[in-house]
């Protein structure tokens, strides 16, 4: 095969590869998010239950342990901040991804271009 077809094939299917890739990498940090907001409405349902769980333990008349009321508010605490710790790291990181995979992709369109220009300059 020639050298210069095998460098368009290869050049072409990579920049392809990449360019799939770095679509996805900036769709997917869209889609966690919105896939969060959405199950944060049905995680609300459970909060509110626990924080009823708590009102009706403080308005029983028998005596009760508040380390209990304590401990669901922080169990409630707790789950929302790992959550959000969990999702900005998510973000963060294919953010970060899709920015170097768009560097690389415009490298490889560069050299597609420059190789594509080479030829054009042979068959002059």
């Amino acid at each position: 095969m020639n050298s210069n077809k095998s460098k368009i094939i290869w050049l072409s299917i990579s920049t392809l590869l990449l360019f799939t890739y770095s679509g996805f990498s900036l769709w997917l940090p869209h889609y966690v998010e919105n896939q969060y907001e959405e199950s944060n409405s049905r995680n609300l349902e459970e909060r509110i239950s626990l924080i009823e769980q708590a009102i009706d333990k403080a308005e029983s008349e028998e005596p009760f342990d508040k380390s209990q009321i304590v401990t669901i508010f922080q169990s409630t605490i707790e789950s929302e901040i790992s959550t959000e710790n969990y999702i900005s790291k998510i973000v963060n990181i294919f953010t970060t991804v899709s920015s170097i995979l768009i560097g690389v992709l415009l490298i490889h369109l560069a050299s597609l271009i420059s190789v594509f220009q080479g030829l054009v300059k042979k068959k002059t």
